[in-house]
């Protein structure tokens, strides 16, 4: 007799449970305003809340996928999104920041405030190495810069592009991960590379 009384009108609460469920999916899958347009109110229960459901569900799922390319599509577009920078370090820099007020872009300084820039004067360093580097500061957390660069060898012609820049994390001034530590082992690295063979 319980079987044949559900069949012909669900428990309220079975039905409340179920719309209550079916709310939470959408709004966590199509926002707030795609529910209040399509959920009836006031809320029903029993057989028509039941049909309700009958009715928003494959709405949410046909709507959900007609969604799914555009999210799709957003990992194509990345390279769209990408800024365009100069492979000559000095010049990224200068697009990136501008040129800091206290000194202009080659001005060493220990911790360069978000906004300016690391520099190092490489002349000599290596014979067959860098003139100097540039690298613009975008984040900083205590003694730590986050930078955002380009850098390209001394026989490069000067080109822009999206996938030139990289970042780099650098440490307190003097220690081993510090500007000048880590752009002079660099520096070292790319000289030996570039030496004539003999």
């Amino acid at each position: 007799m319980t079987a044949l009384q559900a069949r012909a009108e669900p428990r309220s609460a079975t039905v409340d449970g179920l719309r209550s469920e079916a709310m939470k999916l959408a709004v966590a899958t199509m926002g707030g305003g795609w529910v209040a347009a399509r959920f009836p109110y006031p809320e029903r229960t029993g057989r028509e809340g039941l049909t309700d459901l009958a009715v928003i569900m494959p709405s949410l799922t046909a709507d959900f996928l007609a969604g799914l390319p555009a999210v799709e599509n957003q990992e194509a577009q990345v390279q769209e999104l990408l800024i365009t920078l100069p492979n000559d370090c000095k010049a990224a820099a200068a697009q990136l920041i501008g040129t800091p007020p206290a000194g202009g872009l080659s001005v060493r300084r220990d911790a360069p405030a978000i906004g300016e820039n690391h520099f190092v004067d490489l002349t000599g360093a290596a014979a067959d190495g860098w003139a100097n580097h540039f690298a613009a500061v975008i984040l900083r957390d205590g003694p730590d810069s986050l930078t955002y660069e380009t850098a390209a060898d001394r026989t490069s012609a000067l080109q822009q592009g999206k996938s030139l820049g990289y970042f780099e994390l650098y440490g307190r001034a003097g220690s081993d991960q510090s500007f000048d530590q880590v752009i002079g082992a660099k520096n070292q690295a790319y000289a030996s590379r570039s030496a004539p063979a003999t």
